[in-house]
Order: C-alpha cells, then sequence, then structure tokens
C-alpha cells in the first residue's frame, strides 16, 4: 500500500497522508521518513503544501487537531516538541506575514524531526559517558 503511493511525486503522496491525518499508512511513511532524509525533506514540503490551502487565521487549528496529532502517534515528534511547535505556531500567526506561516510551521516541523532522530546518538554519546558540550581529553 505504501509502495503505491510512493509510485507518485513524493511530495503529493506526503500532502495527501497529512490531509488524512493519522492513518496505517501515516505510521508506515513515518518509518521510511526516519530512515531517509531525503523523503524527511519531501515529507516536510508536503506538510508546507497541506497546510498552504489552509486560511492562515485556521491554521493553529489545523495543526494542533489534525498534523500534531498524526506526527506524534506515527512517532515523528515528542509531546514536548508537540507543544513547542503548537506554541511557536500561535505565536508566528500572530506576529509575520501570514503567507509565511505555512513554511514556518513545516519547518518547526522538520527541526523537531530532526532533534527527535538525533536523540538516540546523545543517548548513546551518554552511555558512553561523553559529552558534547564537555571538552573531549581534557582540552579547553
Amino acid at each position: 500500500m505504501l509502495t503505491q503511493g510512493m509510485r507518485e511525486d513524493p511530495v503529493v503522496f506526503f500532502d495527501k497522508l497529512v490531509e488524512s491525518g493519522y492513518t496505517p499508512q501515516f505510521k508506515a511513511a513515518a518509518r521510511v521518513i526516519k530512515s531517509d532524509p531525503a523523503l524527511m525533506n519531501d515529507f516536510v514540503k508536503g506538510v508546507q503544501v497541506s497546510l498552504s490551502r489552509v486560511d492562515p487565521v485556521m491554521l493553529p487549528d489545523k495543526y494542533t487537531r489534525l498534523v500534531e496529532p498524526a506526527l506524534l502517534r506515527a512517532g515523528l515528534i515528542t509531546q514536548q516538541q508537540a507543544k513547542q511547535i503548537a506554541d511557536q505556531v500561535r505565536l508566528v500567526g500572530m506576529t509575520a506575514d501570514p503567507s509565511a506561516l505555512p513554511i514556518r510551521t513545516a519547518n518547526l516541523i522538520k527541526s523537531a524531526i530532526v532533534a527527535n532522530l538525533g536523540m538516540g546518538g546523545s543517548r548513546l554519546m551518554e552511555s558512553l559517558g561523553l559529552s558534547f558540550t564537555e571538552p573531549f581529553l581534557g582540552s579547553q
């Protein structure tokens, strides 16, 4: 089912996934998105396309009602990231050019997904007793 959809333009495919909310197909796509940076970029573009059709006044509602739950259930973002994105979407919606809101929201989602995927590496570093913030081998 996922491979049939992926035969079309990935951005169009991901736009349709976002419009449908969380589905088994969305869950299957999330596994692929997590493993392929190029597909993650296409996914974010699909999110942007989907959100660009929404009246900017209604975008925060669509994000919290449809997009956020799908991203959470698929494991693409954490609960804390979801709250941060929702807060920023509301803030950007109040202060920025309304036409920039879909692009900014898509970028926030991409940043959260990238950060979420990088969490495994930081846990590995912690388990090895290493830190990205402390100097290595006593160097300053």
